[in-house]
């Protein structure tokens, strides 16, 4: 859209709050402008708002982005006569220079979008794989951020991205050892063989997976959708460390909390459908037999409540993918 946070009119009476001073005077806005804190949330919920009956339907909508995807080039014009008179009813307007029309490929938010799935941005991949090697603290907070914007293409991150993240703690001296420029390596080598993620299609006779493990060092997910586990095609990854107190917990409860983390991440992919989620532990069976539950695990149980999966247990060493994840 052409200068989208500027079309968006202030209420009269909130006007003189947007005043500010300056050498050549005071001076104040009618519009919204880019810097006003609220600025996104405001301009997100209008777009939100005026485009309800059509998002996921054909339309997706972030910020000043309208994303309009169809089968056929009939359904593909009406869905963007939608957006045309949707914003020219509000007196919204659309910057002919950023509009792309009837393309089949196209950048989002630092991704890549085609007819086989997302990929991760080629130039993204090539900055981390000409990354040099860190020399202090902060130049892994960088890495690590850009190793952190392409995780979801990234397995087994948390193998690699652990060790590292380490030497960013406060009071801990850099030493950058032979372990952690393996790691280093190790984290670029997996940007080079990113897999495409594919669009989980629940209208398919295919079952959706999540599966999760846990180790000593952390939580590792993925999902994605397949006749069979081993064969499933992956729409994504994830893992985490442990917090210092969920290193204490239980091996039941770590493996749980894996389940937990792979539903809060997949959250509005899952609820609501059916699936199956896969692991190494009988935790979820375990936990319905204790007698007495901690206030932590009852609302576990309450969250897992609002899905509906059924539990496939498969032995630790066959868990190949999600075992790689966590550790």
């Amino acid at each position: 859209m052409t200068n989208a946070y500027e079309q968006i009119r202030i209420v009269p009476e909130h006007v003189k709050k947007m005043a500010f001073k300056t050498v050549y005077g005071t001076f104040y806005s009618n519009v919204m402008q880019q810097g006003d804190c609220n600025a996104p949330s405001t301009f997100q919920r209008l777009m939100t708002h005026l485009f309800r009956h059509w998002i996921g339907r054909g339309i997706y909508v972030y910020l000043d982005d309208i994303f309009v995807y169809s089968n056929t080039i009939e359904e593909h014009e009406r869905l963007m006569q939608v957006v045309v008179d949707i914003l020219t009813k509000v007196q919204l307007h659309l910057s002919g220079k950023k509009c792309d029309l009837y393309v089949d490929k196209m950048e989002c938010l630092g991704h890549v979008i085609d007819h086989e799935g997302i990929h991760a941005d080629t130039d993204k991949m090539s900055v981390l794989r000409s990354w040099p090697a860190p020399r202090n603290a902060h130049d892994i907070q960088c890495f690590l951020g850009l190793v952190q914007y392409l995780a979801a293409y990234m397995p087994d991150l948390l193998a690699y991205s652990g060790p590292i993240s380490e030497l960013t703690c406060k009071g801990r001296a850099f030493l950058w050892t032979p372990i952690h420029e393996r790691c280093f390596e190790n984290i670029k080598a997996l940007a080079c063989r990113a897999p495409i993620l594919r669009l989980v299609e629940f209208s398919k006779d295919e079952p959706v997976w999540l599966i999760t493990d846990a180790s000593v060092a952390g939580v590792g997910c993925m999902y994605g959708q397949g006749k069979e586990w081993r064969s499933l095609r992956p729409a994504g990854f994830h893992s985490r460390k442990f917090t210092p107190a969920q290193m204490s917990y239980r091996t039941h409860e770590q493996e749980l909390l894996a389940i937990i983390e792979g539903l809060l991440k997949w959250e509005d992919k899952l609820l609501g459908r059916r699936f199956r989620v896969l692991t190494d532990h009988n935790s979820l069976k375990w936990l319905k037999t204790q007698p007495d539950l901690s206030r932590r695990q009852v609302r576990w149980l309450e969250y897992l409540s609002r899905f509906d999966f059924d539990i496939e247990y498969i032995p630790g060493a066959s868990n190949e993918i999600a075992d790689a994840l966590s550790r």
